[in-house]
């Protein structure tokens, strides 16, 4: 090998070296050809200095080329991000979009259905109350035409003063406890399926509930005060059935 090496011209040697750049085989041919690759001034030197400038050169272009592949790179990444940031921030908007719309058609449904129970609650509220009136008047015409026997059971205690009462029989004042027990058993019945009696007698006289048949006048009382009774009313829970006839005291 040492041989074959000493044959070759040193000019071959440092072209081959120059153009191998392999540091082991210019070690190698320096040590064979000291005065070629230890002369300042040869021109074979600068030829091998060559070799150290190409590597330099060749190395400071690939570390360029690569910066220039990394900014490439980075700025296709860069791109790349922003692409994605602008295809998801698209993706949301359109979903911003659906939700308001779904949210409006929401609140829409929700002030119909409002509205719909409130309009159901209110058809109850009349129902129930329509039904309760049914049921608190569906006697009104029977007690119209009942009342008419209480007014009988009256007149027929009216026919009995109490000084007659006394001067009377046995037999005749066991006959009066009779009609006024059926009397008040018939008007506890009307009661208990709210029909009442109304004697209005002291109160303030009324023209939606009382019926006035004449005005005398009185200075113990104020003037608009019932002051007699000539037939008692009647009321079917809050309803007038029959006004009662009154007689009120005058104006002063």
């Amino acid at each position: 090998m040492f041989r074959s090496l000493k044959s070759v011209p040193a000019v071959s040697i440092a072209r081959s070296a120059r153009l191998r750049t392999d540091p082991r085989r210019i070690s190698l041919a320096a040590s064979f050809y000291p005065s070629v690759f230890n002369s300042k001034s040869s021109g074979q030197l600068k030829g091998l200095s060559g070799v150290r400038y190409m590597s330099d050169k060749s190395a400071a272009d690939s570390e360029a080329e690569k910066t220039e592949k990394a900014a490439a790179d980075a700025t296709s990444e860069d791109a790349a991000g922003k692409e994605a940031e602008s295809q998801e921030s698209d993706v949301i908007n359109e979903w911003i979009v659906k939700y308001e719309k779904k949210d409006k058609e929401s609140a829409k449904f929700k002030e119909a259905y409002q509205k719909a129970i409130a309009d159901f609650r209110s058809l109850q509220r009349t129902t129930e109350q329509e039904v309760l009136k049914s049921k608190q008047y569906a006697l009104q015409k029977f007690a119209k035409d009942l009342i008419e026997s209480v007014d009988n059971f009256d007149l027929a205690i009216r026919s009995f003063p109490a000084e007659k009462l006394e001067a009377s029989s046995d037999d005749v004042k066991e006959f009066y406890k009779g009609i006024h027990m059926v009397q008040q058993v018939l008007e506890k019945t009307l009661g208990k399926h709210g029909i009442a009696k109304v004697n209005p007698i002291g109160e303030k006289f009324d023209p939606n509930e009382h019926e006035a048949l004449f005005q005398i006048p009185d200075a113990e009382k104020d003037a608009g005060t019932i002051i007699h009774v000539d037939r008692t009313g009647f009321k079917l829970h809050d309803r007038v059935l029959r006004a009662p006839k009154v007689g009120v005291v005058q104006d002063k």
